[in-house]
Parts: structure tokens; sequence; C-alpha cells
């Protein structure tokens, strides 16, 4: 699936950029020319353009971010090419600490992730290891302060249970949509009211989605 390049016959990886920031995406542009052996074929700003993409022209390598314009999923749309072409490998990009994401990026078969904020690994590292054949994963999601706790004192019921507040609205359709008890919602809000300091859900709801540590009405 390599063709030849301009100079010297050598191959080149044929790189697919999907991100709906212009300045992520000239960034993503920048690394990739300064990459041996890579060229970037096209940049898109919608993952559903990315699997049509894929359908109608050769590609080796797809940077996907995760929340592209329409709010289109990235990471639903690179599972959707693995699938079709799993000869291709996927890097999930993201700026965004939501806590599904690293879960989520494993589960529908993305190669890599990388955050955008990530000291500990360069976007050239993370891409040439990829290609190598490895997985390339952080091991947790970024911490994120909410009120006068770290997202990662949440417990994984906490958690489920702020999001299902976010997306319901009350502890009664919380429960519901979780298939727990009222009382089940009621102790996990008061654990993380006590945790982060906050005096009611509402303020703590507004903290953790103005953070992007859950992302309000994101498509799955």
């Amino acid at each position: 699936m390599l063709r030849r390049g301009k100079g010297g016959g050598k191959t080149m990886t044929r790189v697919l950029i999907v991100d709906d920031s212009r300045v992520a995406r000239g960034y993503f542009e920048s690394c990739i020319a300064a990459l041996e052996g890579y060229t970037a074929v096209q940049s898109l700003t919608s993952a559903a353009d990315a699997v049509m993409y894929c359908e109608l022209c050769p590609v080796e390598l797809v940077l996907m971010d995760v929340y592209t314009a329409d709010g289109e999923n990235g990471l639903q749309a690179a599972g959707r090419i693995k699938s079709r072409h799993p000869e291709i490998r996927t890097i999930a990009v993201t700026s965004m600490p939501e806590e599904s994401f690293l879960r989520k990026a494993r589960e529908l078969g993305c190669d890599s992730l990388w955050y955008k904020e990530d000291g500990e690994r360069t976007l050239a590292e993370v891409i040439e290891r990829t290609m190598a054949g490895e997985h390339i994963f952080p091991e947790e999601t970024p911490r994120v302060r909410i009120g006068c706790a770290q997202s990662t004192e949440f417990t994984p019921a906490e958690m489920r249970t702020l999001r299902a507040m976010i997306d319901c609205g009350t502890r009664a359709k919380a429960a519901e949509a979780l298939g727990v008890t009222p009382e089940a919602v009621k102790k996990n809000v008061a654990a993380m009211l006590q945790k982060t300091g906050c005096v009611n859900m509402q303020v703590l709801c507004s903290l953790v989605t103005s953070r992007n540590l859950i992302v309000r009405d994101f498509r799955w």
C-alpha cells in the first residue's frame, strides 16, 4: 500500500489528518512534513468524511481528532475504518480530558491515543511507534481539578452517576437511566459533593462540564 515518493524513489506512508481546528491541522501537517518517509495526503474537518475518504483513497495512517466538525465522533469513525481496513493504523488525538475517551479508544480498536498536551511523548514518537506495530496509550486520563478534589478521586460508580446526572438532570431520572435505586444515586452524589466541596450538584455538574471531564451531549 506504499507509493513512490518524489525523491530518490523512497516509499512514503500516506497520512490522513482529521481535526476541526485549523490550528491543529496545521500543526499535524508540519509534524508529518518533518518526518522522513511520511506525507499528508489530505486534511479533513469531519470524521464522517474520513470514513468515506478511506474507502476511496489509499491511506496507511489516520490522525483522528475525537470530537470533529458537527459533533462527529472520531473514535467511532476510527472504529469503522479499522473494521473495514484493519491494515490502516489509527491514532486518536484529543485535548479533552473526558473520562471515557481513553477506555473507548481501546474498545473501538484505535491503535494509539495521544493527548495534545502530553508532556511525555511527542506526536512524532507516537506516530513512528504506532507504525512499527506498537499500541501507545497513556496509563490514565489527564487529571482535572474539580473543586477540592482531583478527577481521579471519583470511583467508577460515582463517575457513572455524575454522567447520568448531567444527562438526566434529576436523581430520579438518573437512577432510572442507571438501573439503580434513588438511594444509590443519593449516596454517590453525597460522596462527590463531600470530596469536591461543591455546595450542590448544579455547581459540581457545571465544573465538570466546563473542564471537559464529561462532554455534554457527546454522541456515542
